[in-house]
């Protein structure tokens, strides 16, 4: 297995995590492993490429509130 990517989240993100329920907790989770394992690749549905190494990440969460992130892979 490849090395993987270091993820970082912010302390408000950490707690917006901790307060959602299991079920959404574990789809973010999931989320951010394939982020994980292909930062630097991760292509549409799951990412958009916004340049320079550079992308975003949008992703329903739960009904109606969604996660964006951004990433950069130097």
């Amino acid at each position: 297995m490849a090395q993987l990517y270091a993820v970082e989240i912010e302390p408000e993100v950490r707690a917006w995590l901790e307060a959602l329920p299991a079920k959404h907790f574990l789809k973010i989770d999931e989320y951010v492993g394939l982020l994980a394992e292909h930062a630097a690749t991760l292509g549409e549905p799951f990412a958009r490429h916004l340049g320079d190494g550079v992308r975003e990440h949008k992703r329903l969460a739960r009904p109606n509130t969604a996660l964006l992130m951004t990433s950069s892979c130097e």
